[in-house]
């Protein structure tokens, strides 16, 4: 095992009493939300770089490596998740029956094999209602959007994206008509955001350590576009704008979408079909980088948001890697 589970096992191991009665994380057939397990990597590996050359009998206040408790399991969970799968569901509690799937959607984080979408896609009703991870699509197209109700990020239930689902997922063939986006606005826009002109990051877990790399050579740009006088601000899916932020001390909007598999993926989607169809709307976003990985368990949302991307976006305004992403930044230094 690297230095950093060992790290974060130590700081675990004093703290996790404090942390049982407040924590939200994944037990018993709870699931777990894509922000939880891939938590802002930038900060947790800068604080693990930091405590690495401490001796454990120098660890300091658990605040000072974890902005909360919270932070601190999902860090656990992070670095477990790239150390054992088995290992990591186990001390997570979300071992099979509780959370079908998770052992098979972790590999496909550390070696992208695919065996997460592959494992979604053979599931009953039944688990599905345990595992949002599989995405939307899947969830929905066995009618197991109603999974069970947690607290926070911990809910199953995705019921209320039934209508958004039934529309959204027809764009999973490659291609979205003006009249399905129309639909997808009408039925899967979130709170409409008071900020305009955003620039859109999102990245499926496999990519983002490849979006944090992209982040740290870009960081001067991307802050200088969200922080400048006509504040192009950050958003994305939950963990992706989180991770932006994080790493660029960018301004964030007062806007996100949830976890891509929770909804987030069509939640963007709404939004940019919206500001396509609708001649009143504003222009919410103005262009999305997204490091995609679709053999992601939610492999479906994510081809979804891709055909709706190319639909609502000029060609110059999208990316799907980092080639065509530092072009996208680029679109801003005259912006």
């Amino acid at each position: 095992m690297s230095r950093l589970p060992a790290f974060v096992f130590a700081v675990l191991g004093a703290s996790l009493a404090m942390a049982a009665d407040s924590s939200t994380e994944c037990q018993g057939t709870e699931c777990q939300d894509e922000t939880s397990l891939v938590q802002v990597k930038a900060s947790i590996k800068r604080s693990a770089d930091d405590a690495q050359s401490k001796s454990p009998a120098h660890f300091p206040d658990v605040s000072l490596f974890f902005k909360n408790k919270q932070d601190l399991l999902a860090g656990f969970k992070d670095s477990m998740a790239f150390e054992d799968a088995g290992e990591f569901a186990e001390s997570a509690g979300c071992d099979s029956p509780g959370c079908p799937c998770i052992g098979d959607i972790v590999d496909q984080w550390k070696t992208e094999s695919g065996k997460g979408y592959t494992c979604c896609k053979k599931l009953g009703k039944a688990d599905l209602l345990k595992q949002p991870l599989c995405g939307l699509c899947i969830r929905n197209a066995a009618d197991a959007l109603a999974g069970e109700k947690g607290s926070g990020k911990n809910d199953c239930d995705a019921s209320r994206f039934k209508e958004c689902a039934d529309v959204y997922c027809q764009a999973q063939s490659g291609s979205a008509s003006d009249a399905l986006l129309k639909k997808i606005a009408k039925h899967c826009v979130p709170v409409t955001p008071t900020a305009t002109g955003m620039l859109g990051i999102v990245a499926n877990n496999p990519e983002k350590r490849n979006l944090e790399t992209f982040l740290e050579g870009e960081k001067a740009t991307i802050a200088a576009i969200a922080n400048g006088k006509r504040g192009h601000n950050i958003t994305g899916t939950a963990s992706s704008s989180s991770l932006a932020v994080s790493v660029t001390k960018a301004t964030k909007a007062g806007f996100n979408t949830e976890s891509g598999p929770w909804g987030g993926d069509a939640q963007l989607a709404g939004l940019l079909a919206k500001q396509k169809t609708d001649p009143s709307a504003k222009k919410y976003i103005d262009s999305v980088i997204f490091f995609k990985d679709p053999k992601e368990a939610h492999h479906e949302d994510i081809l979804a948001l891709v055909a709706v991307m190319k639909a609502t976006l000029p060609a110059a305004n999208y990316a799907f890697d980092a080639k065509k992403a530092k072009d996208v930044l680029a679109l801003y230094a005259t912006a």
